[in-house]
């Protein structure tokens, strides 16, 4: 079931719904892995400028860039780990380098592959952990013109109540 939400002031609607195509293979069922979180941290790119009058002026340049990362784990059993080469070919040799779209709802983030981590655990059972992370470099939320604005307000110390 998807669930709808207004998150945005400019009205965008998002549906709580992640896609990772690239990451499909990986979690077909045979291959026992699971995708246990996903966080997406994006940057505006705003640039400040103080005056001799301490007057601070910012400019609003619009899509800046982010980081998205994945982590899942690979469940064993009997037979190994059936989902680790699948990891290593399908994901690993085969998106480095190249453009990869991560959905969340109707929101997409184009992203490159820029580090990985694995790690084994032991205890209670033999499990792989990964975690990818992803530089976001476009994505397709609503911006703001480019636009310049100075600040209305400049408390001064002495002007602010403890």
């Amino acid at each position: 079931m998807l669930f709808r939400s207004e998150i945005f002031k400019s009205g965008i609607n998002v549906l709580t719904s992640v896609r990772v195509p690239f990451l499909d293979t990986l979690l077909a069922p045979s291959n026992l892995a699971l995708i246990t979180e996903m966080s997406i941290q994006n940057n505006e790119t705003v640039q400040f400028f103080m005056t001799f009058d301490d007057a601070i002026n910012w400019f609003y340049f619009g899509k800046g860039l982010g980081t998205l990362s994945i982590r899942g784990m690979l469940l064993t059993c009997e037979g190994g780990t059936p989902g680790l080469p699948v990891l290593l070919d399908d994901v690993m040799r085969k998106t480095r380098g190249k453009s990869v779209d991560v959905s969340l709802g109707n929101a997409v983030f184009r992203c490159l592959l820029t580090s990985f981590n694995m790690s084994l655990s032991q205890d209670p059972s033999p499990v792989v952990e990964f975690t990818l992370n992803l530089s976001i470099y476009s994505h397709n939320l609503p911006t703001r013109e480019r636009i310049n604005v100075p600040c209305d307000y400049n408390p001064r110390f002495d002007d602010l109540s403890a």
